[in-house]
């Protein structure tokens, strides 16, 4: 590692590509000797997630999609599930800019995955569609059948049922003229006043 400063100084009064295109291709290289260790690429999982970042900004897609598929199993065996999801999705970006649809398939399809682990039923739908579509239009029956697989494991939309509110105006009936002659006053009559006659008391 270099001091802090180091780094920003030497951007700024040095032409850092060619050392840069040195790492990419060696690290590449370097991942794909150790493709079967993944314990090996985890502990330098770090340090290829930021190599796969530089052949992204260097526009070497090659490497940066052998990079993230190099990388991948080691990501999930180890519980990494951001830099999972960093480094499938730099893999997508190189499959498309590359025209490779078998790749951006296989992208398509692994970041769907993760979606369905972490429980994230729409994305995984959308993403898992969009990788089956493309692999039955290629000749690929084994990866075509995993992405139906794992399409099938992600829960249908639940649809909320329809209410229909019916209204109705009242209905307008005429008076009928007999209720009227028969029907009590709407208030009592008035009666008459009550008259109180004070009596007076003998004087004891």
């Amino acid at each position: 590692r270099l001091a802090p400063g180091v780094g920003d100084r030497l951007r700024q009064t040095e032409d850092l590509n060619p050392w840069v295109n040195r790492a990419i291709t060696y690290f590449t290289a370097w991942a794909e000797r150790y493709r079967r260790s993944r314990d090996t690429l985890l502990d330098d999982g770090e340090a290829l997630v930021r190599v796969q970042q530089h052949a992204i900004e260097m526009r070497r897609w090659g490497e940066a999609l052998r990079l993230g598929q190099l990388l991948e199993c080691a990501l999930v065996v180890g519980a990494r599930w951001g830099a999972w999801a960093i480094t499938l999705e730099r893999c997508l970006t190189a499959a498309k800019s590359m025209g490779d649809r078998s790749a951006e398939a296989w992208a398509l399809h692994e970041i769907g995955t993760r979606a369905l682990c972490l429980g994230e039923a729409a994305a995984a739908r959308t993403l898992l569609s969009q990788a089956l579509k493309l692999r039955e239009t290629m000749d690929d029956n084994d990866a075509t059948a995993a992405s139906r697989r794992n399409l099938s494991f992600v829960l249908p939309p639940v649809s909320a049922p329809r209410v229909t509110i019916e209204v109705r105006e009242p209905a307008t009936t005429q008076p009928d003229d007999r209720l009227l002659v028969h029907s009590p006053p709407l208030r009592d009559e008035s009666r008459p006043p009550i008259h109180l006659t004070a009596r007076k008391r003998s004087a004891v």
